[in-house]
């Protein structure tokens, strides 16, 4: 599953945990991936897919506003000054309003580098808990 300025996330690729998408999407053969099992996602909770314990759901890692395969607050090519470059051209530099951007990381329709609900923050806080070099690669098989 891919989305735009989000890492991507899939099921498990061993073929005890395959899927069948070949029928036509119907209620019964939509897979879920909110609330697939560790078991049956390719990767572990909060490494490789971000995993909400009070609702006991799985999402997609945000913040990717390079639309590559990492999210990285620090170091060349980092997604932080994606944001302030995509501003650059903004009389003020300080926001993109009614929008839909690969900068919006939020998703609140709203390009932001500075003040509440930035983009700049959002992308700190979801590499926060990593080492010193605040990047969340994609992990997907080979």
């Amino acid at each position: 599953v891919r989305h735009r300025n989000h890492l991507a996330m899939c099921t498990d690729p061993t073929p005890l945990n395959m899927f069948d998408l070949s029928e036509a999407i119907s209620p019964s053969n939509i897979v879920d991936f909110t609330k697939l099992t560790d078991a049956q996602l390719f990767g572990k909770a909060d490494s490789n897919y971000q995993y909400n314990a009070t609702t006991l759901t799985n999402f997609l890692w945000a913040g990717n506003a390079n639309v590559n395969t990492r999210i990285s607050f620090t170091g060349g090519g980092n997604d932080k000054d994606k944001i302030l470059s995509t501003l650059s051209n903004i009389p003020g530099n300080t926001t993109m309003n009614n929008i839909y951007h690969e900068s919006d990381v939020n998703l609140n329709r709203s390009v932001r580098f500075t003040g509440g609900g930035n983009d700049k923050d959002f992308i700190f806080n979801n590499v926060l808990q990593l080492n010193a070099s605040k990047i969340r690669n994609q992990a997907l098989p080979q």
